[in-house]
């Protein structure tokens, strides 16, 4: 940095502390740096102000002595954007906390793979109740509708925050309601990339007796008996 640089960076850090700003760095610069960064100013007063660098303090305006001085306060960082989708992410926030970045880096990878098909995905169930589990259990047998699980309440890992349910889309459509051929086959690629990456993901389109094609589940190793019984005492299941 030339000398004129050098100056002019100093009228700047001076009139940010509300100094005169003349660009060069005397006691009283060196003094509201110190107290910008949190150095008492004895100690300041007995070490040479730098002439070529300034050490930018991480927030200056949460120093005491400099709380009230208002050209210091910095204004608060901007809140970091949704990465998904507004249902994905809400769906994202009922899971075990251990295991949502386990989920988020899945579909990460559905999302690039689904790409390959001109389609997007979406999380579109994540944590059930076991009423709601209940519910979708009696479609198909005591409500109206073709059967969908054979899970009851309890029996699901959706009822305890360790699966989601993935959807396939494409120009709005919901290819799994209007392209049930197609949406199985971005389905099964994304399985397929999922268990690439080695994520500990089991997808139920690998069962045999009831194959669920959207649903992933984080493997635990314990029977749902086992998972029921921990959840009871209080303990983990991940």
């Amino acid at each position: 940095m030339n000398p004129h640089e050098t100056k002019t960076l100093w009228k700047a850090i001076q009139s940010r502390l509300s100094l005169d700003p003349d660009g060069v760095p005397g006691p009283a610069t060196a003094v509201a740096v110190a107290k910008a960064i949190g150095i008492r100013p004895e100690i300041a007063r007995d070490r040479p102000a730098p002439t070529d660098a300034f050490p930018v303090p991480a927030s200056p305006a949460s120093a005491p002595e400099f709380a009230d001085n208002p050209a210091a306060k910095l204004p608060p960082p901007e809140p970091s954007a949704p990465e998904f989708d507004e249902r994905s992410e809400r769906l994202l926030g009922t899971l075990l906390e251990k295991v949502r970045p386990t989920f988020r880096r899945l579909l990460r990878i559905a999302k690039l793979r689904a790409i390959d098909f001109g389609c997007d995905v979406r999380i579109i169930s994540g944590t059930r109740t076991f009423a709601e589990q209940d519910a979708l259990y009696a479609k198909g047998r005591t409500a109206p509708g073709p059967k969908v699980t054979n899970a009851k309440g309890g029996q699901s890992n959706h009822n305890f925050g360790i699966a989601v349910d993935l959807g396939i889309f494409q120009g709005g459509s919901y290819l799994d309601e209007t392209d049930s051929a197609k949406a199985t086959r971005v389905h099964r690629a994304i399985a397929e990339a999922v268990k690439a990456a080695g994520l500990p993901i089991e997808w139920g389109g690998d069962w045999k007796s009831f194959p669920d094609i959207p649903h992933h589940q984080h493997k635990t190793g314990l029977s749902m008996a086992e998972m029921r019984e921990r959840i009871v005492m209080g303990q983990a299941i991940v």
